[in-house]
């Protein structure tokens, strides 16, 4: 009876674990991109194709993607990644970062599609879709009124080894009122303070 409790234990222990081998193999994440990555965005603003940028000469780029070697001429077609060639990069600076409602969390990146719902930008970890509800956006790209007001007022202050950011309630001329995410309002000496960011005092 014990021998037959073990070989049944050891047969849903398996199942288990080809069923959570399967779910990630099937899972939709996105790949890790290299160093020589890159996406390729087409002029309708829907369509991209993202991969590793092996050359670009007479007007084309030659691309190792997912379904092998393709070649794409660059009309119409602009391209985010480091390895990009400064002609075919976007004309505004497409780098965002959204943060979440609470301001919990924040992720950076190359925005190359924005549809009703969501955002699509290419990250270090490959390309992600974000829900627009959930989200505020910051950047040049940005869609009009998809950012908080509360950014307005986003500051980041340093001295030395000291570093806080939040958003500023108030300064007096000698004093920082900062709402730090994670430490509250807290009250700083505006001596020896470099402040970076939308609310610092012009």
């Amino acid at each position: 009876m014990k021998k037959h409790n073990a070989m049944t234990a050891r047969k849903t222990l398996s199942t288990l674990m080809m069923s959570a081998v399967l779910s990630l193999a099937m899972s939709p994440v996105a790949a890790a991109l290299e160093p020589g990555d890159v996406t390729l965005q087409f002029a309708n603003g829907q369509d991209t194709i993202s991969g590793t940028l092996t050359d670009y000469k007479d007007g084309k780029f030659f691309m190792q993607a997912s379904i092998g070697l393709v070649v794409i001429p660059t009309d119409g077609v602009t391209c985010v990644g480091d390895p990009c060639p400064e002609s075919t990069r976007p004309a505004v600076s497409t780098l965002v970062v959204l943060t979440s409602k609470d301001g919990s969390v924040s992720l950076s990146g190359q925005l190359v599609d924005v549809t009703a719902d969501e955002y699509l930008i290419v990250t270090a970890v490959g390309d992600q879709r974000i829900s627009r509800a959930l989200v505020n956006c910051a950047g040049e790209s940005c869609p009009a009124g998809s950012h908080s007001a509360d950014q307005d007022m986003f500051v980041e202050l340093t001295n030395g080894q000291m570093k806080l950011s939040g958003d500023l309630l108030e300064y007096d001329g000698d004093t920082f009122f900062v709402n730090d995410r994670l430490l509250g309002n807290i009250r700083v000496n505006a001596r020896g303070v470099d402040c970076v960011g939308a609310g610092c005092p012009k």
